[in-house]
């Protein structure tokens, strides 16, 4: 059931909901062996800062890559005729045990066979299936990359660390009070009310918004990365934790998708919803370009501008709005 559902997350959408709190993939640790060690740990990582957990995780989906890299060679040599495809599926086998063994060693909360094994199977899918990826080596690396490190595994540090089972008595992982407050004196930060962000019964954009603007996964992943650097900027500034952080930018992602589908009052939603409608106008429908890298993302800031004067005034109609400052 889990290696169906990480396909589906992987194949469909990079940046789908993962319904797998408490049932993640993980490869044992031989070093937290017992609860209370598993306890001590998660408690650890919920004070770790954001860029120490980031990197934690950026080791971690480099290490993915690899894996995905040695997985190309497996099957394209499968493809070529240099192995025959039970030669191949014995290595895959192979590949990803040594590979979880290795990550135990590594990461107290590493992936496991599930992950591994699904991960293999789109590369295997890329030469021999039906719906084929067409991409090369390095446009394949960055790609699974990027869905380890903005999906996978940020979704299960914040589902383990998120998890009660790993709270001593009556703590709370989150104080909510005090991050409100903080965030209200020093930071006036409007995107980061911890209250829902599109009130019910609120008007100007209309419903289904997100259907009208025509927007698809890669506009959703190209928002994620938005919304996620901004939330990280705030964070910093306020001294938070990556827990924090990531509480933080899943209220505010959803919150966004959301307003996609109900509409409602909210300028700087749909003030991201236009920028997104230029950004896939200006880089032709996103051509040559990852989603999920940032750093290609706010290159397109300053093009996006530059879009058919027209076709901006028509989505800000959509929008529901007559102009934008």
């Amino acid at each position: 059931m889990i290696k169906k559902k990480l396909m589906l997350l992987l194949i469909v959408s990079p940046l789908c909901a993962v319904s797998m709190a408490k049932n993640w993939d993980i490869a044992p640790n031989p070093y937290l062996d017992t609860p209370s060690a598993i306890t001590d740990t998660v408690d650890q990582f919920r004070q770790l800062p954001i860029n120490r957990l980031e990197s934690i995780i950026s080791n971690e989906c480099d290490r993915v890559g690899e894996f995905v890299n040695l997985s190309i060679d497996n099957w394209s040599a499968a493809k070529a005729g240099r192995k025959s495809e039970d030669e191949a599926k014995r290595y895959s086998e192979i590949l990803v045990q040594q590979t979880i063994d290795m990550q135990a060693k590594l990461y107290p909360f590493p992936f496991g066979y599930a992950t591994y094994t699904s991960i293999d199977s789109i590369i295997m899918d890329e030469f021999f299936g039906q719906k084929r990826f067409n991409a090369n080596r390095n446009v394949l690396i960055d790609r699974m990359k990027g869905i380890c490190k903005y999906r996978l595994a940020n979704e299960k540090y914040f589902d383990i660390l998120n998890d009660p089972r790993y709270v001593r008595g009556n703590k709370k992982p989150i104080d909510l009070d005090s991050l409100q407050e903080k965030n209200s004196k020093g930071n006036a930060h409007t995107l980061l009310s911890l209250n829902s962000s599109t009130p019910e019964g609120s008007k100007l954009t209309p419903k289904g918004i997100g259907k009208k603007l025509g927007f698809a996964d890669a506009d959703l992943n190209v928002a994620y990365v938005l919304i996620a650097n901004d939330i990280r900027i705030a964070m910093q500034n306020l001294d938070q934790p990556w827990y924090v952080y990531q509480y933080v930018l899943n209220q505010k992602y959803k919150d966004f998708k959301n307003f996609l589908i109900n509409g409602g009052r909210n300028k700087q939603f749909a003030m991201l919803a236009l920028t997104i409608k230029m950004m896939r106008q200006a880089s032709n429908n996103y051509k040559d370009i990852n989603t999920l890298n940032f750093n290609e993302i706010n290159q397109l800031k300053d093009k996006a501008f530059n879009s058919d004067r027209n076709q901006i005034i028509q989505w800000v109609n959509l929008l529901g709005y007559q102009t934008f400052n």
